[in-house]
């Protein structure tokens, strides 16, 4: 009997109860899993199939909406093209602003990985040409140049464009793809065509089949082969091109079969009629079989084993300490009452509320945080918002129906000098009056400045709500009229949006309706966007304007900078694309004169910078006439310093001018003149206004300009005749002189 009170009295401890409890729950989930492996080794083989034709349906659902999608995407593309060739009629011939604009859009739609599309091209037959993410061709040069096939030239997609309109797939294939003189093969695409009644217009869209593959394909084994037939069974695409099978008749629309040494899963898309194909070797099947048995048996040994083990360690592991704190508690507070048996798990249970209790109180705390936090979220979807970010009242529930309002103020300067106002209090005054008018009608407006020259209003709306803002507009229009010898001010709407999700896209669009300000002196609404990227200078007009500024004929360049302000102008270019005019004329006239931004030549004339002057100018007139004194004053400088005659830069300016090819250094021509190089330097720098190696590489990229617009040598041989030994510094150097590479720059100028 005293051998028995022993281990009587171990059964009753926390440890033994917590091993024996660890046991039988153990020995279930081990019984289970022996159960579940007898039941699965018997029925692998069709869990196997069932998986590969989740796999099969999976890739066909993925397919179809991906081949829906595109066909979309293509139909909007093709409304876009045919509106801009309707416009082009109108002015009679092809509108190459237009052209760049729908090469530009098309770059920024195929940068999106989701459509998984290679590159489209719009195909204009009555105007012979091509547009594509990287340009412009003729249509023969397009298909048989730089998108060469053997099978997919130009014949072959006049045939088909006459053929029957709507949307037409063929067999993927490579083209082999020429820029800049430099040949190379395209992924493996498969060509989609629109065509519709108007065989003048048809659109080829070329997906990317690799891609495709490897994201709706992913969960395929190692092994598997997709392929896909068309309506006439022909295979049109395989995810392996070294396969060749024969495939038996599928004559259901799904289902799977085996054929020789392969399973055969298949289904036809609804959509676009193609079969899809999973072939799935045997030996796959086969191999994955036994290793499942394999994992499944050691997985069941394994947990066995270390379940036991994980039983007696962590038996061990909670008793100790539990016992240990337990003993310590017992010592404090010995009139704990006994609820169960086991006196440790009463003592835990009653921490364990505490502990359950604090948790609640503390989940309550931040809940309240995280609903405060939720209300105060909403001023920080623009920006830093500053104004009414903390006095504000800002709704709970901001998913309303809503527009935004951007207001954006042209400050003049004699704002400060003769109403001694700052510009900050004056915009301040600005949004005070704004928020004041907005309140009475939509108690849930708010008004923020955002920047030092914007000002935000979030207006909520309901039914009414557009008719009211259209009385505000009317009303601050005539307003604000009032003080334009001080503040221009231009007003932008935002379209209706449902919800605060849209805050992005609203606060997009007022920023580009804003910067779309024509000149004029007065407070404009903007609602419509003006063109992008105004061409400032073509190659000949750059031609002519650097011969007349180098030698300071004034009255030529005044005519050449008014002509392009009335295109500009008549082109409904914004005002701050004639602020970008005006800039770059005074960027390309200071680096002929020499002359610095803010240094005592200006002083002398101006008390502000000619940049600064500019934004002074808001209308057509007010900007013709700051740069004709501008040009006048700087090219009277430029022919007294032409004037006067100079042997140390004449030689120099000739002997680069007659040996750009060469390696011209600053060391090379001083030891011509006789004198040391730092000399030579300061000197150059002196008189013509600019650093050596600048005149250098400034003579180097107009000759480089005029070789590519006029002859039709090698980017390689051009680059060598202008001094440059590595092409890859060339096109750097040519592109931040002008902006885009050479191949682009010869194109742009050929087109």
């Amino acid at each position: 009997m005293a051998s028995i009170r022993p281990f009587q009295k171990k059964a009753g401890s926390l440890f033994f109860k917590l091993l024996i409890s660890f046991i039988v729950i153990i020995l279930l989930p081990v019984s289970f899993n022996f159960v579940s492996y007898a039941f699965f080794r018997s029925n692998l083989e069709g869990k196997l199939i069932e998986n590969n034709t989740v796999v099969t349906d999976t890739t066909v659902k993925h397919y179809e909406d991906q081949i829906r999608t595109i066909k979309n995407f293509t139909f909007t593309q093709y409304l876009k093209v045919n509106a801009s060739i309707v416009n082009w009629n109108k002015v009679r011939g092809i509108d190459y602003v237009a052209v760049t604009q729908l090469r530009n859009e098309l770059q920024a739609y195929l940068t999106n990985p989701s459509l998984y599309l290679h590159n489209m091209i719009f195909v204009l037959n009555r105007l012979d040409l091509a547009i594509d993410k990287d340009g412009s061709a003729s249509l023969h040069d397009m298909f048989d140049k730089f998108y060469a096939n053997p099978t997919y030239n130009y014949e072959f997609w006049q045939q088909e464009i006459r053929r029957d309109n709507g949307f037409t797939m063929y067999p993927s294939s490579e083209f082999s793809l020429k820029a800049m003189d430099v040949q190379k093969n395209s992924p493996n695409v498969m060509p989609l065509l629109f065509s519709s009644d108007n065989k003048n217009i048809a659109i080829i869209a070329l997906l990317d089949n690799d891609k495709m593959v490897e994201e709706f394909y992913k969960n395929a084994s190692p092994g598997n082969k997709l392929l896909i037939l068309n309506e006439k069974k022909a295979v049109i695409y395989t995810s392996d091109r070294s396969f060749a099978i024969s495939l038996p008749s599928l004559e259901s629309n799904k289902g799977y079969m085996k054929a020789g040494a392969q399973y055969i899963f298949y289904q036809k898309g609804a959509l676009s009629g193609f079969t899809y194909v999973n072939v799935i070797p045997t030996a796959n099947i086969d191999s994955q079989i036994s290793r499942l048995n394999l994992i499944l048996a050691s997985i069941l040994v394994v947990s066995l084993l270390l379940s036991v083990a994980a039983s007696i360690f962590f038996s061990m592991r909670l008793n100790n300490p539990i016992r240990k704190i337990i003993e310590s508690i017992g010592q404090r507070n010995t009139a704990i009452p006994q609820q169960s048996q086991i006196k440790e798990f009463n003592l835990i249970s009653e921490k364990i509320n505490d502990l359950i209790r604090t948790n609640l109180v503390i989940h309550q705390d931040l809940d309240r945080q995280s609903s405060l936090l939720k209300h105060y979220a909403y001023t920080n979807k623009f920006k830093n918002i500053r104004g009414y970010a903390k006095e504000a009242s800002i709704p709970p529930d901001i998913d309303k129906p809503f527009i935004l309002l951007g207001f954006q103020l042209l400050f003049r300067s004699r704002l400060q000098t003769e109403m001694d106002i700052a510009q900050d209090k004056a915009a301040n005054l600005f949004k005070e009056f704004i928020h004041a008018d907005l309140t009475g009608a939509f108690e849930e407006s708010v008004t923020f400045q955002i920047e030092n020259d914007i000002i935000l209003s979030l207006i909520f709306l309901e039914e009414e709500g557009p008719a009211h803002v259209d009385f505000f507009l009317r009303r601050w229009k005539q307003v604000f009229d009032l003080d334009r010898e001080y503040c221009l001010v231009t007003i932008s709407v935002s379209d209706r949006y449902g919800d605060s999700s849209k805050f992005s896209a609203a606060y997009n669009q007022i920023l580009h309706l804003l910067r779309g300000r024509r000149p004029g002196d007065d407070t404009q609404i903007m609602t419509e966007v003006v063109p992008k990227d105004p061409v400032y200078f073509d190659q000949e007009e750059e031609r002519v304007f650097y011969a007349n500024l180098d030698k300071g004929n004034a009255s030529e360049i005044i005519q050449i900078v008014k002509r392009r302000l009335h295109q500009l102008d008549r082109k409904g270019a914004s005002l701050q694309h004639l602020h970008e005019y005006a800039r770059e004329v005074i960027r390309k006239v200071h680096l002929a004169s020499g002359k610095h931004i803010g240094g005592r030549e200006f002083a002398e004339i101006s008390q502000t910078s000619p940049y600064e002057s500019v934004r002074e100018c808001f209308t057509l007139e007010q900007m013709e006439r700051y740069l004709e004194w501008f040009l006048q004053m700087e090219l009277a400088f430029i022919r007294k310093k032409s004037e006067e005659s100079d042997p140390i830069i004449d030689f120099a300016t000739d002997y680069i001018n007659s040996h750009l090819g060469d390696d011209i250094t600053l060391e090379v021509v001083a030891d011509k003149l006789g004198i040391t190089g730092t000399y030579l330097s300061s000197y150059f720098k002196n008189k013509k206004g600019v650093n050596f190696s600048d005149y250098i590489s400034n003579v180097r990229m107009r000759k480089a300009q005029e070789l590519l617009a006029t002859t039709d040598l090698k980017v390689l041989d051009i680059a060598s005749m202008v001094g440059y030994y590595s092409v890859n510094a060339f096109i750097r150097t040519f592109k931040k002189y002008t902006g885009v590479p050479p191949g682009e720059y010869r194109k742009v100028n050929a087109d």
